[in-house]
């Protein structure tokens, strides 16, 4: 389900899995605040209840996107029953409270992918800028670079822009689409590299030039190109220069004055010093 919606241009969150420490509840509602739909699967199994917690993770997420929905009314709240269940008692309690949610689902998955597209279609996100006022950013990393490169992912997002990353999970025909279609939805692109290879990065260079020379269904102009050039330091990051992109020396930690002129290239002003 996720790789479908992406393929059809929506940003899927959480990237990856939230780990269930005891900031889970937390970090689930600022995904939320993202999203336009929450989707809610309710399994054979109550489910892992994190650190401090007394609630399983699904029971939280789904709690976390009531709260939300009653702050923000636009956010729609799907929850799905998967298949019967003989469940144990706490997923029994859960399971009588959804009975009171209008919009909760059963039957097939395809029912669900079915109300869930009809939802976001009733809605729609187009190729082009849905919104004028929202740019987005695709901030490239490898897995090993997901944790160091949170904090971009973050600061970003703060800052108004709409952050598209690569997953962490798909098969390589499903990864490989989701990069070309972010390359082409993308106002700017921000190469993170960290610890991955002189060459993972040329590919990306390669893909990133091949896009925006020869267009490959872009609606709208590259606005800004950027590389954070992160730990651990090498010979090679610092010899790396290129007329083509903006090059960012990120070494010993994220800090947001080095992306002071790639939002200026975002926002078509020129960066001034404090």
């Amino acid at each position: 389900m996720r790789s479908e919606l992406q393929q059809f241009g929506h940003t899927v969150v959480p990237a990856s899995d939230i780990p269930p420490g005891p900031g889970y509840a937390q970090a689930v509602r600022a995904e939320l605040a993202r999203a336009r739909v929450s989707i809610h699967i309710v399994g054979e199994s109550y489910g892992v209840i994190p650190e401090r917690a007394n609630q399983s993770i699904v029971e939280i997420q789904y709690r976390q996107a009531g709260e939300e929905v009653a702050q923000r009314p636009e956010l729609v709240r799907f929850p799905w029953i998967a298949g019967g269940h003989d469940a144990e008692p706490r997923l029994r309690d859960f399971l009588d409270s959804l009975q009171d949610d209008p919009r909760l689902l059963g039957g097939s998955l395809e029912d669900l992918k079915s109300r869930v597209a009809a939802e976001l279609a009733r809605r729609p996100v187009a190729d082009g800028p849905a919104r004028s006022d929202v740019k987005n950013v695709y901030l490239i990393f490898d897995p090993p670079d997901r944790d160091a490169a949170k904090p971009l992912d973050d600061w970003l997002f703060a800052q108004g822009f709409e952050v598209l990353k690569p997953i962490a999970k798909g098969s390589p025909g499903e990864l490989r689409q989701l990069h070309r279609n972010n390359l082409k939805r993308s106002d700017g692109v921000l190469i993170y590299y960290g610890q991955e290879t002189e060459a993972w990065l040329e590919t990306k260079l390669n893909d990133l030039e091949s896009v925006y020379a020869h267009g490959r269904g872009r609606r709208r102009p590259l606005l800004a190109r950027g590389v954070v050039l992160a730990d651990p330091q090498t010979p090679e990051k610092q010899e790396f220069r290129r007329h083509s992109v903006r090059v960012i020396p990120g070494f010993g930690g994220f800090q947001a004055e080095l992306l002071r002129h790639f939002v200026a290239d975002l926002n078509g002003s020129e960066a001034t010093t404090a």
